[in-house]
């Protein structure tokens, strides 16, 4: 029994490491949209639609997975809060790069636009990595403490 539970968190672990290299990945891809939207830049915006496709097929090994572990294994308590929260946090990870590729596709029919727009993707890229450090900051609390979640909040802003 303890073998099959230390190959559980295993896997659960390696789940979050995909959701991070999918995050990760995203960045990458909301950093180069409005690059490729303010130069007009050709060459980015197809790597930005080719790049789209491994947050693609990421999304939809990381979905068998989490299906996987529910099918043969019965979470609990913070086992069960994470394996239910990382399908939505998969998702919108997901959608941001879909949205890159969208941004990508208008740069390939317009002239460069100006740099208010790469402000504005700067912005972006920093509130993504700040939730991304939030969920680390939830993850570290809550493997402190078994059973319990973590008593503080998310503020929208800073």
């Amino acid at each position: 029994m303890r073998e099959v539970r230390r190959r559980f968190h295993e896997e659960l672990r390696a789940l979050e490491d995909e959701v991070q290299r999918t995050g990760t990945q995203a960045q990458l891809l909301l950093e180069q949209a409005p690059q490729a939207l303010a130069r007009g830049d050709l060459a980015v915006c197809e790597a930005v639609i080719r790049d789209d496709d491994e947050v693609d097929q990421l999304y939809l090994d990381i979905e068998r997975r989490i299906l996987g572990l529910f099918a043969l294994q019965t979470p609990v308590a913070s086992d069960l809060r994470l394996l239910t929260a990382l399908p939505y946090v998969n998702l919108h990870l997901e959608r941001i790069a879909d949205q890159a590729v969208k941004i990508t596709k208008l740069a390939a029919g317009l002239p460069p636009i100006p740099t208010v727009l790469q402000h504005l993707g700067r912005w972006a890229r920093s509130r993504l990595g700040w939730w991304g450090r939030q969920w680390l900051r939830w993850r570290a609390a809550i493997s402190n403490s078994p059973g319990s979640s973590p008593s503080w909040t998310i503020p929208l802003t800073g």
